[in-house]
């Protein structure tokens, strides 16, 4: 996965966040606001290297997640636990300290 492609899967997140009650969407946002901010600070080469981690299981597991997430007739708790599953993959991967 390059940085684009990560910073895909987050626009997906923010897009998933933006469909949330409050507070959890003001939270939310700021979740990926911070992601976000760290991955555009990352060499690309971290990045992909840091990526490269993450086994083929979390991958689909993040991917089926992200659908999760973004898809607007799931109830808000379970868009919540999708986006909180993403969240924590990646900021595990980048290693993330927030």
């Amino acid at each position: 996965m390059n940085k684009q492609e990560l910073l895909d899967k987050i626009a997906k997140l923010e897009q998933s966040a933006n469909q949330m009650n409050e507070p959890d969407k003001t939270f939310k946002l700021t979740d990926v606001s911070k992601i976000k901010i760290a991955i555009e600070g990352m060499a690309i080469s971290d990045i992909a290297q840091k990526m490269q981690s993450i086994g083929l299981p979390k991958t689909q597991e993040m991917e089926n997640s992200i659908h999760l997430a973004t898809q607007a007739t799931s109830s808000h708790t379970q868009r919540v636990d999708a986006f909180n599953k993403v969240y924590r993959i990646i900021k595990g991967a980048i290693g993330l300290a927030i």
